[in-house]
């Protein structure tokens, strides 16, 4: 499942390590929320000053509130899920472009929607977030969009379960008349889908201007990662020169071998591949350096 977003954690590099374990943003991310959780648990009230107020943010000038909403949710079975649901989707998008770039991507669709909401008296009455759940659901929305027909559970196509959840939340803003709720759910949502086309991650929106030398959809993992050693290290190209041969290089059939591998990283991830065939891409790959 997710075949085309998931790169799993073995070539995944975060910004430090702690043991085996790769600290990226989205690790990041749920390691300070299961912490202030902690913090919640000793004392509830600490968490009021992280929490999203709108009103707070534009009456008080309480702007540290449009940062640290993402960690304002106090313990609770909803939260823990939301914590592990946040890291899944999280991890599915980031590993599809630099760790730097979603870094920023996670930035702006945290600030950006806040303080929009936050802008006029309408929707600052009603606005109101905390914790990462809502973060979680416009990456959903981004999967959905890009491979609506993958299974969840039972079998139900990703596009209806994201429909289900952006609708009832949308639905129980409007019954509320929470308009502020409303307009930080479809910004995030509209952030996600814009700068996930932007970077490459999907290929949906073409009007989106791309950024310069965001991988496309079908490249796997951070072009900014560090590459272990031994099976399963891929060489960028170039792969061939215009007539079809590169001095000392491989044949068209060759060629042809290594497309065919590549194909099958893209579709599928480097880890679908046999030990055999990891064996026969690194072979080609020195081939096609020349060593």
């Amino acid at each position: 499942m997710f075949a085309r977003f998931g790169s799993g954690s073995d070539d995944r590099v975060g910004w430090f390590r702690v043991g085996e374990l790769e600290v990226t943003t989205t690790a990041l991310l749920v390691f300070l929320g299961a912490f202030s959780m902690l913090v919640w648990v000793a004392s509830p009230a600490a968490l009021d000053p992280l929490v999203f107020d709108a009103v707070a943010v534009r009456r008080d000038a309480e702007l540290w509130r449009i940062v640290t909403w993402p960690f304002g949710e106090g313990l609770s079975i909803f939260a823990v899920i939301g914590l592990a649901f946040f890291w899944f989707v999280g991890h599915m998008v980031e590993d599809r472009t630099t760790r730097k770039r979603y870094a920023v991507l996670v930035a702006t669709m945290t600030v950006v929607p806040a303080a929009l909401v936050s802008l006029t008296s309408v929707t600052a009455e009603t606005g109101y977030a905390g914790g990462l759940s809502l973060l979680g659901l416009a990456f959903l929305v981004v999967i959905a969009v890009d491979q609506p027909s993958l299974p969840m559970l039972f079998g139900i196509p990703i596009w209806v379960f994201a429909a289900v959840i952006v609708g009832v939340n949308a639905l129980t803003a409007v019954a509320y008349r929470a308009w502020g709720a409303l307009l930080l759910l479809l910004l995030g949502i509209v952030i996600a889908l814009v700068g996930t086309a932007a970077l490459g991650v999907i290929d949906q929106f073409r009007s989106v201007p791309r950024l310069k030398d965001a991988p496309g959809p079908r490249s796997r993992g951070s072009r900014g990662r560090r590459r272990r050693g031994g099976a399963g290290t891929v060489t960028q190209g170039p792969w061939s020169s215009p007539s079809g041969f590169s001095p000392g290089g491989p044949t068209r059939l060759e060629q042809a071998e290594l497309d065919v591998l590549l194909d099958k990283i893209g579709q599928s991830g480097i880890d679908s591949l046999t030990k055999e065939e990891r064996r026969r891409l690194d072979e080609l790959s020195r081939k096609m350096r020349g060593s």
